[in-house]
């Protein structure tokens, strides 16, 4: 069992403030790229909708029975979603199922699906629920500080950090 000290107690309160962060970022923003692995071994991303995100980073998004989304997922369950605010960034690694669930979709369904399916009963409507894993999180400084970070790496001649403009967190979800 880890020891808990100061330290670690400050560590784990921080984790779970980037946490929080995150899921507001997600909540926030609920258009992601999901991007699933192809039989091939390539990677496939299209853009989704997360229908609800809880406070740990997991959530559920609709499919269609037999997409190559679905097929994927049953092939090879790791995903990964990204996610952009204003000045913020959020990749989230996961694992993901798909589930025939009628309650679940009831629950999550808001509308705008309507353009897919024929409600929360129709039979080729599929939850897939993303088990969260991992999560990074980049915030940038807005245009003007990133402007005078291009500026000092030009001035100071040195581009090792030319492409750290902002702050990034990962997290274990």
């Amino acid at each position: 069992m880890a020891e808990h000290t100061p330290d670690s107690d400050d560590r784990a309160r921080d984790d779970a403030e980037v946490v929080a962060d995150i899921v507001a970022i997600m909540r926030d923003n609920p258009i992601c790229m999901l991007t699933t692995v192809t039989s091939e071994g390539s990677l496939a991303a299209r853009p989704m909708t997360a229908q609800r995100v809880d406070s740990h980073g997991d959530l559920w998004l609709f499919a269609k029975a037999g997409s190559d989304l679905a097929v994927q997922i049953d092939e090879d369950p790791r995903v990964n979603l990204a996610f952009v605010g204003d000045r913020t960034w959020v990749s989230l690694a996961g694992t993901a199922t798909v589930e025939v669930d009628e309650v679940r979709a009831r629950d999550l369904w808001d509308g705008p699906e309507s353009a897919w399916f024929d409600g929360p009963t129709d039979p080729s409507l599929r939850v897939v629920h993303v088990a969260a894993d991992s999560a990074q999180l980049w915030d940038a400084p807005g245009a003007i500080g990133t402007m005078v970070a291009i500026a000092r790496t030009l001035v100071a001649d040195d581009q090792d950090d030319a492409g750290d403009f902002g702050d990034s967190r990962a997290v274990e979800m």
